[in-house]
């Protein structure tokens, strides 16, 4: 086998090597594009909760503070 059909030989097994890498990177990156999307998801569902959360947090205080200004009077006890 001359030195080119070696070099040949061992560009042809450096290059199947590399398609090989390049495949397991574009696998590795389809798994990481949806484990991102699958995170952007529960993120987004998690800022709907936390917003439906504090609106009522704010609309229990705000219905508090009106009931403070606005005392209703306390029932008669005494009886006529």
């Amino acid at each position: 086998m001359t030195e080119h059909e070696v070099f040949l030989k061992e560009q042809e097994a450096s290059w199947r090597r590399h398609e090989a890498f390049v495949a397991a990177q574009e696998l590795e990156w389809q798994r990481d594009q949806e484990r991102w999307k699958e995170a952007r998801e529960r993120g987004k569902e998690l800022d709907e909760r936390i917003a439906k959360l504090i609106s009522g947090i704010g609309a229990f205080m705000n219905r508090e503070a009106v009931s403070r200004e606005n005392p209703e009077p306390a029932p008669s006890t005494s009886h006529s």
